[in-house]
């Protein structure tokens, strides 16, 4: 597993976030700091947990995610999965439908078909 402080300049503001994956490279978690968020208390967390290893490429195990494992035994048809994939007219949607299907993203991504979502080179 591995974890990123990220800072990421939008326009003039600096937006920051810790964010966390599964051996397989796998988005477990994400975390935003917000204008009222404790700066103090990020760095430090950043600080006390920073790897002396800052090459910029980590290495990514095969096989089943964790997301994968978790939502295996997924009954959703392609039929459904398309159908409520078309209805969502917020990108915050998307979760709640994987939850509601059983599906990892990655699942979904495969299944949904080419008109939908496509590998990006």
């Amino acid at each position: 597993a591995h974890g990123f402080a990220v800072e990421k300049r939008d326009g003039g503001e600096l937006r920051r976030s810790l964010q966390f994956f599964d051996a397989a490279g796998e988005a477990v978690h994400k975390v935003h700091l917000r204008p009222a968020s404790n700066l103090y208390a990020y760095q430090k967390l950043v600080a006390n947990l920073e790897s002396s290893n800052q090459e910029p490429t980590v290495a990514i195990a095969s096989g089943v995610t964790e997301g994968e494992r978790e939502n295996q035994g997924s009954v959703a048809s392609i039929d459904d999965l398309r159908d409520r994939w078309s209805r969502m007219t917020d990108v915050h949607q998307f979760f709640g439908m994987l939850k509601t299907l059983k599906l990892s993203r990655r699942e979904a991504v495969r299944m949904v078909g080419q008109d939908y979502a496509w590998l990006l080179a």
